[in-house]
């Protein structure tokens, strides 16, 4: 295209002075003419496709006079005030769009186009309620145009349809007073910071919980209103993970305006801006005073239960030496008794001082037993075992005991227990001998029943036994108890069971030790059953047998006894001379060192607790000089831990009191293997 010379620019200007005189003249007459005449005029004079934009707008054109009349409106404008062209023209726009709010917008329009606010522009939103017409909200633009010496002349218009905007508007406040309602409903207090910590908002819940309005609470840092010194520096580091954009849930304990403690449980979450940046962070508080007061109470509770079973083991374990050691003595003595030549009648005395001894013994036994299964101090010693030789031994016990009363005992053996299983073999036979021992003693005819059986649940072994009788039955009443401490079943008018009422629940909690279950069901006048199960293990090995305990052995060996009791020493001695073995005793742990460290001796039985020096003393300081000699301690302290200090000083052995003289005997052999 070639470039313009001067001559045709000064042509073009020509020109457009031109068609702005023509333009000029022609809104003149728009002035002068009747407005359909000038409505004419408009849409032959401007061209055809800015007037068809013009009309088809979705938002409306009007002109008004400085009088605030219509001079001139789109047809888009006159659909949306709701008339026809001609009806509008020459009308104000309250008079157009009259409704219960058009005197106050109507009074803005006024103030503003008598220039009294001094804005060139007005933006109004406008609820139009046009007679005919549905209601519906506009929004109007005006603005001056045309400026003259004494003022404007003439005032330009736009409007647009915001029904659906304010619909959106009306719908989305609903949702926030709903959800605000929510939220405010749901004991849930939120609080706003920036991210120096300053808060910005408060929900009134969580005024409530800390006791300051929400103007007390704007602009406070949180941290320092709220918490303690050390707990600010903690929130400190927590506002600097909000800025960094981590959540995080956390309990921390703050003070109202009463001075009152309370503790949160706290959901912190960083706030976002517009441009994605942290901007604060908001925190959600939910009041869990209540709790960590119900909490308090419990960890009180627990220690003092502590507390309760220190003192219990205290007391256990200073009843069981108190007793344990003349116990000792009278078992002896009626051990010692029975050798010696007796008339029936004295025969008859020994042997109720005996069972008699060993009931008490049991009752002991069931007691420490029972104190180390709730403490979770007892432990399984699982071995490769075969088990029928255990059942057949318990058929041993009490099938004299059940012939004499008329009463079978059977076993109805499962093949697949001929292997031996990975199982505590002592568990087993304290469990078997409790409920079977039971069923003898409540069964008064008819038969018991042993049927043992090896089931395979999943992936898991389990040892299951039943044992049924015949007896008399257990109310419905007692069976949810029957496996609780010192509760024993008995009908009205008898008392024959003359145990601890501990066996049961010795019972349970070693099938629990063992990954089992015991259960009962009972009919009265008609018989129990009781199932128990362990859980176990397949093997390739198993122990089928015993070893035959032979004194003699022992013939010719050296024994030190340090006991300081005479009568328990009296009971040792007497048992070592039967079995012929050489010994000497002294009465406390320091005449113990003096003797092991002057004489050879094959084992020196020692006695915990002596006056002077102890044995357990006595023990690291023989082990200190020679590593040879065996060791046995003999105690009255029969706990787990008295056992574990025996052998930690350097024990081989530990023999509790009252003990028998197969399990002495037991005992020195073993040391001498």
């Amino acid at each position: 295209m070639p470039t313009p010379t001067k001559a045709d620019l000064e042509s073009q200007l020509a020109a457009l002075e031109a068609q702005r005189a023509w333009l000029k003249a022609r809104l003149d007459a728009w002035d002068e003419a009747r407005p359909v005449d000038a409505l004419q005029q408009t849409s032959s004079e401007f061209g055809q496709a800015e007037f068809f934009i013009l009309e088809n707008a979705v938002e409306g054109a009007f002109i008004m006079g400085a009088d605030g009349r219509i001079e001139s409106v789109s047809q888009a404008g006159a659909r949306l005030m709701g008339g026809a062209q001609v009806a509008i023209l020459g009308k104000t726009l309250t008079s157009v769009m009259g409704g219960e709010e058009a005197p106050a917008w109507g009074q803005k329009v006024q103030a503003w186009m008598s220039g009294s606010e001094g804005h060139p522009q007005l933006e109004l939103e406008v609820l139009s309620r046009n007679a005919g017409e549905t209601p519906k909200w506009l929004g109007l633009h005006l603005r001056r145009v045309s400026e003259g010496p004494v003022g404007p002349r003439k005032f330009q218009g736009v409007v647009r349809d915001i029904s659906r905007q304010k619909r959106l508007q009306r719908a989305l406040k609903r949702s926030e007073e709903h959800y605000r309602g929510i939220i405010e409903n749901m004991d849930l207090g939120i609080l706003e910071v920036d991210n120096e910590e300053r808060i910005v908002r408060a929900f009134p819940k969580f005024c409530a919980i800390v006791g300051y309005s929400e103007g007390e609470l704007l602009g406070r840092k949180a941290s320092e209103l709220l918490l303690d010194g050390p707990d600010q520096v903690t929130m400190e580091d927590r506002t600097m993970q909000r800025s960094e954009g981590q959540s995080e849930l956390y309990e921390c304990a703050i003070r109202t305006k009463l001075g009152e403690e309370r503790w949160l449980l706290v959901s912190g979450v960083p706030l976002k801006g517009e441009d994605g940046e942290t901007v604060g962070s908001m925190g959600i508080h939910y009041d869990i005073t209540e709790r960590k007061i119900n909490e308090q109470r419990l960890q009180q509770a627990m220690l003092e239960a502590d507390s309760a079973r220190r003192a219990e083991r205290a007391f256990l374990a200073k009843m069981s030496h108190e007793i344990r050691t003349p116990m000792n003595a009278i078992i002896g003595m009626a051990h010692l008794l029975e050798d010696s030549g007796l008339d029936r009648d004295q025969r008859a005395y020994v042997e109720a001082i005996s069972k008699g001894g060993v009931l008490l013994k049991g009752l002991l036994d069931g007691i420490l037993d029972l104190a180390r299964l709730e403490e979770g101090q007892a432990k399984l010693k699982l071995q490769p075992a075969h088990v029928r030789p255990l059942f057949e031994g318990v058929l041993e016990v009490y099938s004299a005991l059940l012939s004499n009363k008329g009463v079978a005992l059977k076993l109805e053996w499962d093949p697949a227990l001929d292997a031996p299983l990975e199982i505590d073999i002592q568990a087993l036979s304290q469990v078997l001998l409790n409920l079977v021992g039971n069923a003898a003693k409540f069964t008064a005819q008819g038969e018991v029943s042993i049927a043992p059986r090896l089931l395979e649940e999943g992936d898991q072994l389990m040892l299951e036994v039943v044992v049924t009788d015949t007896g008399r039955g257990i109310r419905s009443d007692a069976l949810e108890t029957i496996f609780d401490r010192f509760v024993q079943e008995t009908d009205a008018g008898q008392n024959e069971s003359g145990g601890s009422g501990l066996g049961l629940t010795i019972v349970r909690e070693l099938c629990s030790l063992h990954g089992g279950t015991v259960r009962v069901q009972s009919e009265q006048n008609v018989g129990s059953v009781f199932t128990f199960t362990f859980a176990v293990a397949k093997t390739t090995a198993g122990k089928n047998d015993t070893k035959e305990l032979s004194p003699e052995i022992l013939q010719g060996r050296r024994v030190l006894i340090a006991e300081d009791n005479p009568v328990n020493a009296l009971y040792v001695k007497r048992l070592l001379k039967k079995w012929q073995v050489k010994y000497d005793w002294v009465p406390d742990g320091q005449r113990a060192v003096e003797m092991a460290g002057s004489h050879d001796w094959d084992i020196i039985l020692m006695d915990v607790q002596m006056p002077g020096m102890g044995g357990l003393e006595a023990t690291r300081l023989i082990r200190s000089a020679s590593k040879g000699t065996s060791i046995i301690g003999l105690s009255a302290f029969a706990f787990h831990k008295d056992v574990e200090e025996a052998l930690k000083a350097g024990m081989i052995g530990y023999l509790k009191k009252p003990f028998s003289p197969e399990e002495l005997l037991k005992v020195l052999l073993k040391a001498l293997d």
